[in-house]
């Protein structure tokens, strides 16, 4: 498994170097990615930042992580994208996966192999720059391991990235792409943003994972 296998590479570089490492995990919904990474990444060498913009989810990811309020996992009630700024959330109605939806996006286009666009927002939410929080913590931590699931809003936060050179900055990027649920007309535009971020990422010393 690459998870395994990255993890335990990075892991006995930060013991032998005394530092910690960072692993910010975007899309938390209500902990499932956190309770998985968590027992490859451990809490003994990392720090963890958890991004999940559904209040709904929010609060289930608080109960959830009650236990951990002695260790270093901070928890935001927070979309990640390229601003800071108030964004409209989508597909978080009863008719396109509930209030704890997994689907809940950023992103317009999301689920629209499935579902019409909406004609507005289930609401608005808090929305941080990626690139912006990437600066500033990679000066405080020996390296940096990200996960993406955030069902678009990838997209943008990617092309950021490339075009700000950021990317070098992330040791590990597990990330899940979504234009298999977008239709035809959309998911062109954003296969495309795939394929260039693989072609990118390979002349870097990042190492990127899709994830699903």
């Amino acid at each position: 498994m690459q998870v395994r296998h990255y993890s335990k590479i990075t892991s006995n570089r930060l013991s032998k170097s005394h530092k910690r490492g960072l692993f910010i995990d975007c899309g938390s919904n209500v902990g499932q990615g956190f309770q998985f990474f968590s027992r490859f990444y451990k809490l003994e060498n990392f720090d963890y930042i958890l991004f999940e913009p559904n209040p709904n989810c929010f609060r289930i990811l608080q109960s959830n992580l009650k236990d951990l309020r002695n260790e270093k996992v901070e928890l935001r009630e927070q979309a990640v994208g390229v601003l800071d700024s108030k964004v409209d959330f989508y597909g978080i109605k009863d008719s396109e996966g509930g209030r704890l939806s997994v689907g809940g996006t950023t992103l317009r286009e999301h689920n629209s192999k499935y579902f019409a666009k909406p004609e507005k927002s289930d609401l608005r939410v808090d929305s941080i720059s990626f690139s912006s929080l990437l600066i500033k913590v990679s000066d405080q931590y020996e390296c940096i391991v990200v996960k993406f699931d955030i069902e678009g809003g990838e997209y943008p936060i990617l092309e950021d990235l490339l075009e700000r050179k950021l990317l070098e900055k992330i040791e590990t990027l597990f990330i899940e792409f979504h234009s298999q649920y977008m239709s035809k007309d959309v998911a062109i535009k954003y296969r495309l943003i795939e394929q260039r971020f693989w072609r990118y990422v390979k002349t870097t010393e990042c190492r990127a994972i899709s994830w699903v």
